[in-house]
């Protein structure tokens, strides 16, 4: 947490001392003032008048210490929003920066619940708590000195009580903090029921799941009420016990300087300050116990969210490689011994190809054969074995945004930010491109008749792909990777597509077309058949094809 407290050492540092002093100038000199009022109007030649001008100096004095207060404790308030949006965008940074792999099986209940909650109790670390802890201690030490400066027998009292409270307070800090992971895992749970019943809107109302999926949310709301009911049992826990104990050892303490009074060990008008110390000092022990407590909470958002912020950053991990061109006489895409394995689970091992510049290669298989996994090993978010060399340069030395740059990827189900406009799903590929630009490419796909304004949301899924299509298009990229390009578009669409094909090639694009249409297939030059975790390779389409149906049919694909 220190990193954010470096960002705004200024804002941090003020925020945290100023209140706390002035806070402590208002109580302890209102604590001053009262003792004087005291001593002057016991006095047997008191004047009404110094009695005046010792209020009106009092409340001057009180005033500008509340305002300079306020105004640090605006300060601090911007310095803990501040903080919480930069933990939030740290999260949101490691996400997007972080290892494909590494987000595979991630938990949206969890996330969510890290990104929303956690943020907001780790970013009151080097805030709320801070200043939650500092603020009775200085104050403590304050009033303490001036109890050892009236009678060290009632300073001590006073420390003994102190310590034996807050010693009391440490057993609560564990309990709560036990609760609050079992609040966090409870709001984990509703959060996933929540993103699960919102993602699976229409199978719940095509199946009619409204009845167990409500019953399944409400189990997991319940969880977050009984967490709920257990804190709210245990602050009442605490405050029938250490901090009802902590007000009668305290109140206890005016009778003893009462006493001593009577016996002249002080003078008669200090057991009024010592009566008004006191009651700080109870004041301040309970919000130091409640800090504590806090802080104690906080830390379990911390500890969690530092699962999610130690996640590897891959372009940490990876440098560009030297001299990364394209050479006509090296294959756009080389792979030696290639293999793919998630958890000891082989998908593709020991695949040997060459992807040639400017050609069309149809990479065909069955559902789970390789070929996501070759394509997420090609953009560089899985790790594989062997040799996967582009452009001669092996995959792993290349940082992932360059590797990127010079691949143009369209998936299956034309995947688009859906609250965003056309354009701007079109315009994340290629910022630089101009409308006109924009307009072209989608003509060429048919998507003349589509307003650009609207909202991606409002597409058919066959528009959906052919805007995929056509942001793959405007990146202008080396390689251009197409999942089923087809799968979703009628005989008209899916022929502009294949022209679309044909228009590559001519350009000198080197395209990966994943397809499983025999129409689409025909536009390739070569074929890769991903079956039984190897790989074979083809010239020939109608050999390419009948092999492919062998497969399907649960032959040996190459017998």
């Amino acid at each position: 947490m220190l990193k954010y407290i470096r960002r705004r050492p200024v804002l941090w540092f003020v925020g945290l001392v100023l209140p706390a002093l002035a806070s402590f100038a208002v109580n302890f000199g209102f604590s001053l003032s009262l003792n004087a009022y005291t001593a002057e109007l016991t006095r047997e030649d008191a004047a009404f008048r110094s009695v005046l001008l010792l209020m009106a100096a009092t409340a001057v004095s009180l005033v500008f210490a509340v305002i300079i207060e306020d105004v640090a404790r605006h300060l601090f308030y911007t310095f803990s929003l501040k903080t919480q949006n930069d933990v939030r965008q740290e999260i949101y940074e490691r996400t997007v920066r972080t290892k494909y792999a590494s987000l595979s099986d991630a938990d949206r209940g969890a996330f969510y619940t890290r990104y929303n909650r956690d943020s907001a109790m780790a970013a009151s670390i080097p805030g709320g708590d801070l200043f939650g802890i500092l603020f009775p201690l200085v104050h403590a030490v304050g009033y303490f000195i001036a109890l050892f400066a009236v009678h060290a027998l009632i300073g001590a009292l006073v420390s003994g009580l102190t310590v034996a409270v807050m010693a009391l307070n440490l057993l609560f800090v564990n309990r709560f903090r036990r609760l609050e992971s079992e609040s966090l895992a409870a709001r984990e749970a509703l959060t996933r029921s929540v993103d699960t019943a919102v993602r699976g809107k229409i199978t719940v109302r095509q199946l009619q799941l409204a009845g167990p999926v409500s019953a399944r949310m409400a189990e997991a709301a319940d969880g977050v009420y009984r967490a709920g009911r257990k804190s709210i049992r245990l602050q009442l826990c605490r405050k029938l016990t250490l901090e009802l104990l902590t007000t009668v050892c305290t109140s206890l303490i005016t009778p003893v300087a009462c006493v001593l009074a009577a016996y002249g060990k002080i003078e008669l008008a200090s057991t009024v300050m010592i009566a008004q110390i006191c009651r700080f000092i109870l004041l301040q022990t309970n919000g130091l116990g409640t800090a504590v407590q806090q802080l104690g909470v906080h830390l379990v958002s911390y500890r969690r969210l530092q699962e999610t912020l130690s996640l590897p950053d891959e372009y940490a991990e990876q440098e560009s490689a030297v001299g990364w061109e394209s050479d006509p006489g090296v294959p756009a895409v080389e792979l030696r011994g290639f293999g793919v394995a998630y958890d000891g689970n082989v998908v593709l091992c020991d695949a040997q190809a060459v992807i040639r510049h400017g050609e069309i290669t149809a990479v065909l298989g069955p559902s789970g054969s390789g070929k996501t996994s070759l394509v997420n090993a090609l953009l560089g978010l899985v790790d594989y074995s062997g040799e996967l060399r582009v452009f001669g340069a092996e995959a792993r030395g290349i940082r992932p945004d360059e590797l990127r740059r010079r691949i143009a990827y369209s998936p299956e189900h034309g995947q688009l930010f859906g609250e965003d406009s056309v354009l701007e799903n079109l315009r994340y590929a290629a910022p630089e491109s101009t409308e006109d630009e924009v307009r072209r490419v989608c003509a060429r796909l048919s998507l003349d008749g589509v307003e650009l304004t609207r909202p991606a949301d409002a597409l058919s899924g066959g528009q959906r792909l052919r805007v995929s299509l056509a942001r793959a298009l405007l990146r202008d990229a080396e390689i251009v990777i197409l999942d089923e390009p087809t799968a979703a578009l009628d005989s008209v669409s899916e022929a502009v597509v294949l022209e679309l094909l044909n228009e590559l090639k001519a350009r000198g694009k080197t395209v990966l077309l994943i397809t499983h249409r025999s129409t689409t297939m025909e536009a390739a030059d070569r074929f890769l058949l991903l079956a039984d975790r190897k790989l074979y390779a083809f010239d020939d389409c109608a050999a390419a094809a009948s092999a492919l149906r062998r497969v399907e049919s649960g032959r040996d694909g190459t017998s």
